[in-house]
């Protein structure tokens, strides 16, 4: 098994970065954009595209995709919206599309599988959903006795960094 890294510049001065899982005799590898990990709102359609390299005589049309999804526990995928378990057997494209508001705020492992007659690659891309209002954490919990009928005031200073 080979594990490769690459990366690029894109016409945008951003850096593109992409990991490569590769198995098997044949340099069949199969490469997700944007790397083994990345983060995306929760409120926007979440796009997964894989793509192939090889040097095997294969063309690509030769390959089938097979997507699958599990948490950062290793449970199970659900629909957000119908509480249902996310069916990704449908999609068997390169190209994974899940609509906005799908997955809830969570950590989700994506693997795509492509494989041919006698050749397989996998590659997986962890995806931090991110909720669509901030998430606010506390870096210090003071001790205090608060009474029931207390109106607690809270102040905060929020700063974004990237």
């Amino acid at each position: 098994v080979k594990v490769a890294s690459l990366g690029a510049v894109s016409a945008s001065s951003s850096v593109v970065r992409s990991t490569a899982v590769s198995a098997g005799k044949d340099s069949v590898v199969v490469v997700i954009e944007g790397g083994t990990a990345r983060s995306h709102s929760t409120d926007e359609e979440l796009i997964i595209t894989a793509s192939l390299l090889r040097s095997s005589g294969l063309a690509a049309s030769e390959f089938k995709f097979a997507w699958s999804c599990q948490t950062f526990t290793g449970g199970i995928c659900y629909d957000s919206n119908t509480r249902v378990r996310l069916d990704l057997s449908g999609k068997k494209s390169a190209v994974l599309q899940l609509p906005a508001r799908v997955l809830d705020f969570n950590e989700f492992k994506f693997t795509v599988q492509a494989s041919a007659v006698g050749i397989s690659a996998a590659a997986s891309q962890w995806v931090t959903i991110l909720p669509d209002s901030p998430v606010v954490l506390i870096d210090r919990v003071v001790k205090t006795r608060v009474r029931s009928d207390s109106v607690l005031r809270l102040r905060s200073t929020c700063s974004i960094s990237g």
